[in-house]
């Protein structure tokens, strides 16, 4: 009778664990699983900083849109630096916000907008583009290439687009 209980009780011991190859295989399956889906992770986290990004900056051509209008001055404008990936909100030419986009983010160019060089916006008293004239500025996603558009119309309605002006 005391062999009898002896031999359960080594028999429970023994079904109770696991093996050290039992527990390699499930790592390794839990290890391809998150290679697989890391990928496809980093391409949704670099189109919402792209499309984040976009928003921020139709955002802000609004905010200094209104604040032309608010202080009924011609002196905002926007500077862009393709360069450094960045932006910056002016009163004239002293800035007083500067944006940097995320490092998956890149500023492609500013487009239509009539200045010397380019890469400012200028704005009217109203809230338009200086002399009317509308404009894009280009904005890249880095890992996926896809590319977003915010679009300042004549008039100087804001809107962000996935298709060329």
């Amino acid at each position: 009778m005391c062999n009898l209980n002896k031999d359960i009780f080594i028999n429970k011991l023994s079904s109770t664990g696991h093996s050290l190859i039992e527990i390699v295989i499930v790592l390794t399956i839990i290890g391809l699983i998150i290679a697989i889906s890391l990928p496809s992770f980093s391409k949704t986290t670099g189109s919402y900083n792209l499309d984040n990004s976009a928003r921020l900056l139709a955002s802000d051509i609004r905010s200094i849109q209104q604040t032309a209008i608010k202080n009924e001055s011609s002196n905002f404008n926007m500077l862009f630096s393709t360069a450094y990936d960045r932006y910056y909100l002016r009163n004239g030419i002293t800035p007083y916000t500067t944006v940097n986009l995320p490092s998956s983010v890149r500023l492609v160019s500013v487009n239509g907008f009539v200045t010397p060089n380019n890469n400012k916006m200028g704005l009217a008293a109203n809230g338009n583009p200086y002399n009317r004239f509308g404009g894009h500025i280009s904005l890249q996603d880095r890992k996926t290439g896809k590319f977003l558009y915010v679009i300042v119309d004549s008039l100087g309605r804001v809107r962000v687009s996935e298709t060329s002006p």
